[in-house]
């Protein structure tokens, strides 16, 4: 099943390319994400672009395994392939895309296979990217917005 969710947000390609592979402001807009712990590399990369394998030990999941297949910075895509002890195959893909008047189309696509509790996941993944798109407006907005009169 495909999970597929896109937001416009208020600043350029740039920013949003920039603002997605650091690992700090990810946790921030990831549910549950300042309450995982890193198993492995420690310290956390402060850039996703700096490791190719990610441990994280989810709160009621355990590990999660997060593999970085491809990171296209032409393309602005951020490819990885994911699982822990429910989801077999998570592979996700982030994109940053221009949009109008300067501001930039960022989305998630989720492809989940979890056997028998695929649907289930597949609920859980559409609440967790909405919500996670949420965050990044909020985020975008505070760190890009320009005051009024600039």
């Amino acid at each position: 099943m495909r999970v597929h969710v896109k937001t416009l947000l208020p600043c350029s390609v740039e920013q949003v390319w920039e603002a997605i592979q650091s690992t700090a402001l990810l946790m921030e807009v990831t549910p549950g994400g300042k309450n995982s712990a890193v198993v492995e590399p420690k310290p956390m990369p402060e850039r996703w672009t700096d490791a190719k394998r990610i441990i994280l030990r989810l709160p009621s999941i355990g590990n999660r395994v997060i593999e970085i297949e491809f990171i296209d910075p032409v393309a602005h895509v951020i490819q990885t392939q994911e699982k822990d002890s429910v989801v077999k195959r998570w592979q996700h893909r982030m994109q940053v895309e221009p949009g109008p008047e300067g501001q930039a189309y960022y989305s998630d696509a989720v492809d989940i296979e979890a056997g028998i509790f695929t649907l289930p996941v597949y609920a859980l993944a559409q609440f967790l990217y909405r919500y996670r798109h949420r965050g990044w407006r909020r985020v975008t907005k505070r760190l890009f917005s320009r005051p009024h009169g600039a």
